[in-house]
């Protein structure tokens, strides 16, 4: 039995006395997922919809497995086609063998939005409840994703996010309509028009917003349906937690990593494969498992979800991503592109800090080339890491942490492991590894030759 944190419990009581209709406003690393889980299993109810962002729908089935498994059987819809989804979802939704158990579906936003087909099953199923996970993915009223959810039928509503309404206090207005539509039981316009100061220009035919006006009522309302937490305000949080982030890789590099394999092993049971040779081809499987063949870029499935994390922290705050290889750094800054932020970087041919050694107050992302800035800087400004890729040093790991969880870091640490779903891949032993607190080659070499 998971023993909860102080403020999860109160959490799912503030949520159990509004008839669990509210929203966690809780900040990455104080447990919105747990609390969640935890409300699940004690609402009486049955079948269940988590709707998360696609990077992070293995998170929620990693808890579920690891603290609910005896009370929820849980159903992740990721298979390659919407077809299979849809069968995937009537299967497990008509299976009552379980029937003991609460059953869970997580599925993405796109796939509702997106998916026809899905949509209709799902909007026919009588839902217990229907959690939201970042649910500022629906803060736009009057986009698709945010009309179906709120046209499906469920007693529990929960919205989750650590940013519900990041720099737009009007965004909070879609979010609380899923919830409960009571709560301002007015359309946008009217909402717009009592806490928007509005502007109109000549050339443009519908009002700018210029401002805001009585948020201290709108901060009232927000405080009655939303629990709030910031991790300063926690306590009991331990100095640091890692989590996996797993993504699917394409076909064609799972292809190739496997033929590189296989072709490893044919050279070790023939007694060919050199040492030398075979660090440079467990370098250059680690490089294609990064999305890397040779000098040709030939997978974005990891740089997307990269991209993806980033739009789950806060805009404000900064980030601190490692990597081994220079064709890493250029994804990661191809990443930043695509989520909006800065790139800043140190690396060989770069050195993005003050002359102290400590983050540029400007910088919101900085890449770090583990062999480069593993030692010797403080990176204490930032309480989010991201580890892109890691060699085979586990020195060199613990170094990285070092960097932020240190004597002058004020708060709790996260530290993300993007991690390719895949037989044998580096991602999986490496996190398994490092938790012994030792990497040996010739161990990797081992795993990836086996049979």
């Amino acid at each position: 039995m998971i023993e909860l944190w102080d403020h999860q419990t109160k959490a799912i009581d503030f949520a159990s006395n509004k008839n669990w209709r509210a929203m966690f406003a809780m900040e990455m690393g104080c447990g919105k997922t747990i609390a969640a889980l935890q409300s699940i299993k004690r609402h009486a109810g049955v079948v269940y919809l988590i709707v998360c962002p696609n990077t992070i729908k293995n998170v929620w089935h990693g808890e579920i497995e690891k603290h609910f498994s005896d009370d929820i059987e849980c159903c992740i819809l990721k298979n390659s086609t919407m077809k299979k989804r849809v069968d995937e979802l009537n299967k497990f939704l008509s299976n009552r063998v379980s029937c003991l158990k609460k059953k869970v579906v997580v599925t993405n936003y796109e796939s509702i939005s997106h998916s026809a087909k899905l949509f209709d099953v799902l909007k026919k199923q009588k839902w217990s409840g229907i959690i939201c996970d970042e649910s500022h993915r629906i803060a736009n009223h009057q986009s698709k994703i945010s009309k179906r959810l709120c046209s499906m039928d469920s007693s529990m509503r929960l919205c989750l996010s650590g940013t519900p309404i990041p720099g737009d206090p009007l965004k909070i207005f879609g979010q609380f309509k899923f919830i409960d539509e009571s709560i301002f039981n007015c359309s946008f316009t009217k909402f717009r028009a009592r806490y928007a100061v509005l502007k109109r220009i000549p050339s443009v035919p519908v009002p700018i917003v210029a401002g805001f006006k009585r948020m201290d009522e709108l901060r009232s309302i927000f405080g009655q349906n939303a629990f709030h937490c910031k991790t300063s305000d926690v306590i009991d949080l331990p100095k640091s937690r890692h989590q996996i982030i797993e993504y699917e890789p394409s076909g064609h590099v799972v292809k190739l990593f496997n033929d590189m394999r296989n072709e490893m092993f044919a050279q070790h049971r023939n007694g060919v494969l050199t040492a030398s040779n075979a660090l440079v081809r467990l370098l250059l499987m680690q490089q294609l498992t990064n999305g890397y063949f040779g000098d040709e870029f030939v997978c974005d499935s990891r740089m997307k979800a990269l991209a993806e994390l980033f739009e789950l922290i806060p805009p404000e705050e900064p980030i601190v991503v490692f990597a081994r290889f220079k064709s890493d750094l250029i994804s990661i800054e191809s990443a930043c592109r695509m989520a909006g932020r800065k790139y800043n970087e140190v690396s060989g041919k770069e050195k993005h800090l003050a002359e102290d050694g400590s983050m540029l107050d400007s910088t919101n992302v900085l890449g770090v080339q583990l062999q480069a800035g593993s030692e010797g800087i403080s990176l204490v400004k930032s309480r989010f890491g991201i580890f892109y890729s890691k060699d085979f040093s586990f020195a060199t790991y613990a170094q990285a942490c070092a960097r932020l969880v240190r004597p002058k870091q004020t708060r709790p640490v996260i530290f993300y492991h993007l991690t390719a779903k895949m037989p044998r891949s580096f991602d999986c032993y490496l996190n398994g590894v490092i938790q012994n607190k030792q990497i040996n080659v010739n161990e990797i070499l081992e795993e990836v030759v086996s049979k």
